[in-house]
This record gives structure tokens, sequence and C-alpha cells, in this order.
């Protein structure tokens, strides 16, 4: 689990015990209504943004993804609603349970080099749920905050300013989703009878690193090497050494002859490009991020040939 995912994993459980510790103060009465709105959102958000991250993990599961994403959901907003009353039980798990199967689908229909966006900005959405109706929870018990410590939220131009300083900041930590060797698929095609089967591979490029950067192929495989750029500035991969058949190229730049190419593939940021290739040699080679000072910030790798 990476740091960003651990920090908004903290805030998330921070923010919703702030908002349930409400109606559990001396003196804090909560209507049927605002519980039930409470625990709504909480469950609704929450769910939402675990079933995305959920449905960018498992991509091609969306079975698991969404079933975990339900229970996550529904968990989390029937606790939510505990605190205040039967009726924002019920309300809080089921909005749970829609808002996690939403987010599955939605995590396993976005493209790769979208869903790191996609997640931060979900995750602002539930920030300003949760402060929002802590504001108001707060303002139908105490008249005293009215005046002092609730005075920030009056001010729109103070809370623009706020959400607007906490995506920065939270878009400045590194990538909410390390991709691994996990990431590396490998399909069975047929229809082709001189090759047993084809090698998917998908690397993630950020910045600057790959994900994965260690690669194994059979050499008897056609491959198709896709590059998904989550990072914020363009990258590419070139295999140094290697010569191959160049079988389909899409964003890379073919270097001599198809029969005899060099492996190139370049992905501006937030897209991704791919390259399918059959090596014409075995042996271990390196590959790395040809633009300026990339490769020696860390965008290297290498890969065996068997």
């Amino acid at each position: 689990m990476s740091s960003s995912l651990i920090i908004m994993l903290v805030c998330s459980i921070f923010l919703i015990a702030m908002v349930m510790a409400i109606p559990l103060k001396k003196n804090y009465k909560v209507s049927q209504m605002a519980g039930m709105m409470a625990a709504m959102s909480i469950g609704m958000t929450l769910g939402l943004l675990a079933g995305t991250i959920l449905g960018v993990i498992f991509k091609g599961d969306l079975f698991l993804s969404t079933v975990i994403g339900m229970v996550i959901g529904a968990t989390v907003g029937s606790i939510a609603g505990v605190p205040f009353n039967s009726y924002a039980l019920i309300d809080g798990g089921l909005s749970g349970v829609m808002g996690g199967m939403m987010g599955a689908m939605l995590g396993e229909m976005i493209a790769p080099g979208q869903s790191e966006i996609m997640i931060k900005i979900l995750f602002t959405l539930f920030v300003c749920s949760q402060f929002t109706i802590f504001y108001i929870l707060n303002t139908d018990n105490s008249k005293e905050a009215k005046g002092r410590s609730l005075g920030f939220y009056k001010n729109p131009v103070f809370m623009a300013i706020g959400v607007l300083s906490f995506f920065y900041i939270f878009n400045q930590l590194p990538p909410l989703l390390d991709f691994d060797g996990s990431m590396v698929k490998q399909e069975s095609q047929g229809g082709n009878p001189h090759h047993a089967e084809n090698q998917k591979i998908l690397i993630s490029a950020t910045d600057y690193s790959y994900g994965p950067n260690s690669l194994n192929i059979d050499s008897q495989q056609i491959v198709t090497l896709k590059l998904v750029n989550e990072g914020k500035v363009e990258h590419d991969l070139e295999v140094v050494g290697l010569t191959a058949e160049i079988m389909k190229s899409n964003g890379a730049h073919e270097h001599q002859n198809k029969q005899n190419s060099i492996v190139h593939i370049h992905a501006k940021a937030g897209e991704e490009a791919e390259i399918t290739f059959k090596p014409l040699e075995k042996g271990q080679f390196s590959f790395y991020c040809t633009i300026p000072g990339h490769k020696e910030a860390g965008m290297v790798g290498t890969v065996d040939i068997s």
C-alpha cells in the first residue's frame, strides 16, 4: 500500500469519526432527517471512492470489485448511522451499497492513465461533503459556534480557497496505486499458427519510475507492450540493443525497417500507447526513458528474453 493511500485512509477515518462524534456530545440533539443525511453522505461518498479504487486494482474482474465495494460501502454507511438512529443506519447502509457498486463500474471503465486523478477528485468530494455535514450538524446545536469556529464556512471565498488548496496539496503526493509485477498480463490468443500464444505487458510510467521495471519475455511469443503514462510530463520507453519485428505500433517511433527495428514507445502525460512486436534475439536488455534527465532520475528497467 502506497503512502498516499495510507494518508487517504487515515484522513477518511478521522473525518467519519468527527461526524459520528457529534450526536454523542452532551446536550447535542440531531434531528432524524439530519442523521439520515449524514449517514447517507458518508455511505455514498465513501462507497463511491472505495469502489473506484477497487475497480482500478481489480480491473478485468468486475464481479470481485463490485462485491467488495458494496460490502465496504454498506458496512461504513451502517456504522456511520448507528450514533444517530435506526433510519440513518438503514439509509447509510443502502447508500453505501449503491456507491460501492457505481464506484466499481467507474473504476473498471476509466482509462488507466486517468484513474489517479479521478480517485483524487472523488476523495476531495468526500472531504468536502464531510465538512459540510459537520457544519450543518453543529449549526443546529451551537449558537456560539455560529459566530466563531464555524465562521470559516460562511465565507465562500475562504471555502473555495480551502478546497482548491487541499486538492493542490493532495495532488502533489506520490501515486496512490503502485503497479507491480501482478499487472503484467499474459493472454492466449488463437488464429496464428506460427505462435502458440501472445503476451500482453502493461507498464505504468510515473514521475519518475516504471512499474514493473523487470520483465520476462518468451522469444517465441508475439508481445504487445502498453505504456500507461500516469505522470504529469511525457515519458517514453526504449529497449536498448534489442532488434525486433514490429507488428503494430501506436505511439511508437520506428527505426530502420519493420524487420529489424528498435522497440520504442512514447506517451504524453495522462495518455497511453502500445506496440506489438516479436523479439529477434535472446538475452538480457535494459530499457529506459530517452527524454533528457528522466533516465538519471530512475526511469530504467531490464527485460530478459529467453
